[in-house]
């Protein structure tokens, strides 16, 4: 299973650094009444350090490399948790996933940093080991801001062009298709008859994140299940069970405005899939391709230009109904 595509639906992760302290605010807390368990939590010495695992993920090219580098650590990451929702998880910066726990914070030197609703927030922890409570922002995530239409997602073409900022995606006008649900079952149970009007998606997608000093960007190759409830369509399904067999393969290239390469080629082959065992929920990352900025960078200068190739079969479990298809992007 090579490098988990980060591809689709442009999710583009931007981090601005700027600074909010506001004095009259600030709160004193003490951190044995308020627990700030930070025995169960990720902590870099300095900025530097946070930077050298961000190189580190840079090299990864499969999921289990991610889970491997969670595992040796003593705390459980949002990636890990039982405890967080699937919604929860997909609005969280993909890196993230595996180095927040599950109060979504993580500690740099004396600075506590926690995540919420798409801003990251840092504290100081003083030399007694105190809280100073500022929330001073220090980063966005930002993704698609409402719900796209999977008829509003058209393209076709040989190679794929995807911007590093705004938070762009692909999906060519044969990712999806709608079926009617005759049957659905649960894990390995015995199908039943259930309706419903829904599609499967797949698609490419970036996000891209900046934060000390650093910009980090990710493509993704993503699958989706949208559904019709009432007159509306719910656009990321996070309940309905569903099989799939991704088998996948190309390159990603980042290129400067002018046309010109920054940095090397970067292959994936990509095979994963799943069974009735242990059924997919949500929207499933498949990361393909990263390229890290240390330099304070301009990234409505960079594009992401993709070639990918390959086959994709999806399909809700315990239906008898089934997406195959044939990708050439």
């Amino acid at each position: 299973m090579k490098k988990l595509v980060k591809i689709g639906l442009a999710l583009v992760v931007s981090f601005s650094l700027f600074s909010c302290s506001t004095e009259n605010d600030t709160l004193v807390e003490d951190s044995k009444s308020n627990d700030l368990g930070l025995e169960r939590i990720k902590i870099f010495d300095d900025s530097e350090d946070f930077k050298n695992t961000l190189r580190l993920f840079s090299t990864f090219n499969e999921v289990s490399d991610y889970e491997k580098w969670s595992y040796g650590h003593n705390y459980v990451s949002v990636y890990n948790s039982d405890k967080i929702s699937i919604e929860d998880k997909n609005s969280t910066p993909y890196a993230f996933l595996f180095i927040l726990n599950e109060n979504k914070e993580f500690k740099i030197g004396n600075k506590l940093i926690n995540y919420s609703d798409g801003i990251f927030y840092e504290n100081t922890i003083d030399d007694s080991g105190n809280l100073i409570k500022e929330d001073k922002v220090i980063g966005t995530f930002e993704q698609e801001l409402s719900p796209l239409e999977e008829t509003e997602l058209e393209g076709t073409a040989s190679k794929v062009t995807l911007s590093v900022q705004n938070g762009t995606l692909y999906k060519p006008t044969n990712g999806w298709k709608e079926f009617d649900r005759n049957t659905y079952q649960s894990y390995c149970g015995t199908p039943k008859n259930k309706s419903l009007k829904y599609r499967l998606v797949h698609y490419l997608a970036v996000e891209t994140l900046n934060l000390f000093g650093v910009t980090q960007s990710d493509v993704y190759f993503k699958l989706r299940m949208s559904h019709k409830g009432g007159s509306n369509w719910v656009y990321n399904n996070t309940t309905t069970e569903r099989l799939y067999n991704v088998n996948v393969s190309g390159n990603c290239k980042m290129k400067f405005h002018t046309g010109s390469q920054s940095g090397n080629t970067q292959y994936f082959s990509l095979s994963s899939y799943n069974n009735c065992s242990n059924p997919l929920k949500g929207t499933k990352y498949f990361p393909l391709a990263t390229h890290v900025f240390f330099n304070p960078t301009n990234t409505s200068l960079y594009k992401w230009e993709v070639s990918l190739s390959g086959t994709v079969f999806h399909k809700v479990n315990g239906d008898n109904q089934q997406f195959n298809a044939n990708v050439n992007w």
